[in-house]
């Protein structure tokens, strides 16, 4: 593959968590109703975190599949980085429904404080606990910000608290089986 397969996928990706939910739900929910565009939305959802579950539970393999014995321990960074981007694709498309609305001011407000929030927990993380530390700090700090993208989506009508409880419960349960699975190696790379 020369690499455009590599972007029409990417491509795809981006669309579907992006410009679906928030410029087509209109005249999805009036094609499909909104308990269809709920299950449809949800769906997609379940299809972009197919990835990082697979990463999740499968990274140490992944690694010894593709590498020598020195980069082992890789497989537990992986594994660990996987399901702090499980949590991490719950709320994508909250961030692009103000910007699809012309109000880039509410997202820079957003934005901002993400920035800060995160800056802030990461720092901490690292100072007292290095990288351990800087992994909790990341995750941590998701859910510190969901406060500040469910005020963006409310405010953009983009809110949908069911898929993020839907989706929240099945990235949870992903992270406690790789976890399980893993902590081995995840411990041992930390």
């Amino acid at each position: 593959m020369d690499g455009w397969v590599e972007f029409g996928l990417a491509m795809a990706c981006f669309l579907a968590s992006h410009v679906v939910p928030v410029r087509l739900k209109a005249p999805l929910v009036g094609l499909l109703g909104r308990r269809g565009y709920l299950i449809g939305y949800s769906l997609l959802s379940l299809v972009l975190l197919f990835g990082a579950t697979i990463l999740a539970l499968t990274g140490p393999w992944i690694v010894d599949f593709l590498y020598d014995a020195r980069y082992t321990l890789a497989g537990g960074i992986l594994v660990a980085i996987a399901c702090i981007q499980l949590l991490q694709v719950i709320p994508i498309s909250y961030d692009y429904s103000a910007l699809a609305a012309g109000d880039s001011r509410a997202f820079f407000i957003m934005q901002s404080t993400r920035a800060a929030i995160y800056a802030v927990f990461v720092l901490i993380g690292v100072w007292f606990a290095g990288l351990p530390g800087l992994l909790l700090g990341q995750a941590l700090s998701l859910f510190a910000c969901y406060p500040v993208q469910v005020w963006l989506a409310r405010r953009h009508k983009a809110w949908d608290p069911l898929h993020d409880g839907i989706a929240l419960a099945y990235a949870l349960v992903v992270i406690a089986l790789a976890m399980w699975l893993h902590y081995g190696i995840v411990s041992a790379a930390l």
